[in-house]
């Protein structure tokens, strides 16, 4: 249920017509899925959101389990639009036009 919290926030976030991950298929299936639903000039930056936000949320749940902090879908969902953003001014391809610009 949090990472479905998790990818549901950061796909309305990014104003994507892509449908969140619901738990009844594979992260690949769901992606390649996915891209045949936007435009094709959203397709990169989709798939860089959608690895930035698994390695994010697995990074948090290791937090979670080794470092004993309380979970929390805002802390991870801000964490996640923080490091796109600066993916994005580092050049990330296709990120800058899906993410908004605040």
């Amino acid at each position: 249920v949090f990472a479905r919290v998790t990818w549901h926030e950061v796909l309305f976030w990014c104003r994507t017509t892509a449908q969140p991950l619901d738990g009844s298929s594979t992260f690949f299936f769901w992606l390649s899925t996915a891209l045949c639903t936007i435009p094709a000039g959203a397709r990169r930056g989709l798939t860089t959101m959608a690895g930035l936000t698994a390695w994010t949320i697995w990074r948090y749940r290791n937090s979670v389990i080794f470092d004993k902090i309380t979970p929390a879908t805002s802390t991870v969902v801000d964490a996640i639009k923080e490091e796109a953003r600066s993916w994005a001014n580092a050049g990330a391809k296709g990120l800058k036009d899906f993410i908004p610009v605040t």
